[in-house]
């Protein structure tokens, strides 16, 4: 019956607007690009920062705009790939206040789009039904409500998140380079995490190690917490680093349990940290050991070397940073789901220690690393080409 009602609904519009343009020659000629990002997952919103880079490197006069919920807020407030950002409810929530919101914030900036683009992880009917109010631009991507679209993608399960998302840049008839992700901070945000590192009144001389210990508790993605004292022991003894533990403040208790058995100095910023704040915090560290989770695909988007435990039950080619060498992955052979109590006991303290401890070897802790990732990270853009829903 939905359906149904949708198949109506898309003629009654293709009769008001007319023909949309979807061959390659029409859409090489578009400049005024929107873009929906409702993504839930955190590591999705990361990962779709790679499509307005490439679309920017493409097309230099493109104007983009991206309409988002308060997660991808956080992630594209610094993205200087965006010209206007904008946050509404999602519309999985109150599909009309999103159109509402959206459609004001048109009509306050003028901008006409005419190409409306849904990235992996947007493919909710709510978010093709939000795209039809948004005026007479075509509409393309990845979604659950092909009726609605003038230029539809089907994801290709061989190719990871990210190249899927690039695939909209070679259909709007463009080369598509290799882009990493990147979340992106501004001078403030930077400052605030000197901040947070500067309680623990450590010499900057000293190598920083970040443990991201914990994720959401509907994935089942654990280590057994004895496995990461291990590590970070071994990691304090004999490197004489310092442990960084991050995550969310409801994390914070779990984090202290491990705490409680390292040998060596450690601070635990669980819940201290927006998005931003956590993206300059990771570019001021040395390493990090994690699990995969949205703080991992962060830690990724500054390029910090890092050792990544992943789950047998999820393919690695999805989500995971295949063929780098600063990023040592240990994943089990694949099962085709999570069983109810899985735990990755697949994964042997040794191996992980011996990783960690090449990465020490081959990527030396120095100010001028951190510096790198700094002047990679670290964004200017204008503040009154974002909109925030007030708190």
């Amino acid at each position: 019956m939905i359906s149904c009602g949708f198949h109506m609904l898309r003629f009654l519009e293709r009769g008001i607007r007319g023909k949309a343009l979807t061959n390659v020659h029409d859409l090489n000629r578009l400049r005024h690009f929107l873009f929906l990002e409702y993504g839930t997952a955190l590591g999705s919103n990361v990962h779709a920062s790679p499509l307005y880079e490439a679309l920017k490197c493409a097309v230099p006069d493109a104007v983009t705009m991206v309409a988002c919920s308060r997660m991808a807020f956080e992630v594209l407030q610094n993205n200087p790939f965006i010209d206007y950002l904008v946050e509404t409810r999602r519309p999985t929530e109150n599909t009309g206040a999103a159109i509402r919101c959206l459609r004001g914030h048109l009509k306050d900036t003028g901008f006409v789009p005419e190409v409306i683009i849904t990235s992996k992880g947007n493919e909710q009917r709510s978010i093709a039904l939000l795209s039809l109010f948004l005026g007479k631009a075509t509409r393309m991507g990845y979604t659950g409500a092909p009726e609605f679209y003038d230029v539809l993608l089907q994801p290709d399960r061989e190719e990871s998140l990210i190249d899927n998302n690039l695939r909209v840049v070679e259909r709007l008839g463009y080369p598509s380079i290799a882009v990493e992700p990147r979340v992106s901070f501004s001078l403030e945000d930077l400052q605030k995490a000197r901040g947070l590192l500067d309680r623990a009144s450590w010499n900057d001389a000293t190598p920083r190690v970040v443990f991201i210990t914990q994720t959401s508790p509907t994935q089942r993605k654990s280590w057994p917490r004895g496995r990461f004292v291990s590590v970070i022991n071994h990691t304090l003894n004999v490197h004489g680093a310092r442990a960084i533990f991050v995550g969310t403040a409801s994390e914070s208790e779990n984090i202290e349990s491990i705490r409680a058995d390292v040998q060596g100095e450690s601070i635990n910023l669980a819940g201290q940290t927006t998005i931003p704040h956590l993206a300059a915090l990771l570019s001021l560290c040395d390493y990090a050991v994690s699990l995969d989770t949205g703080n991992m695909h962060i830690a990724r988007s500054v390029g910090l070397p890092m050792v990544i435990l992943a789950p047998a039950w999820q393919p690695a080619i999805e989500w995971l940073p295949l063929g780098f060498d600063q990023y040592r992955i240990f994943k089990g052979a694949d099962i085709p789901h999570a069983t109810p109590n899985y735990v990755m006991d697949e994964i042997g303290v040794d191996e992980v220690i011996a990783a960690l401890d090449d990465l020490f070897e081959r990527y030396p802790s120095s100010q001028q690393s951190r510096g790198e990732r700094v002047a990679r990270g670290m964004a200017h853009v204008s503040t009154q080409s974002r909109r925030r829903l007030p708190q």
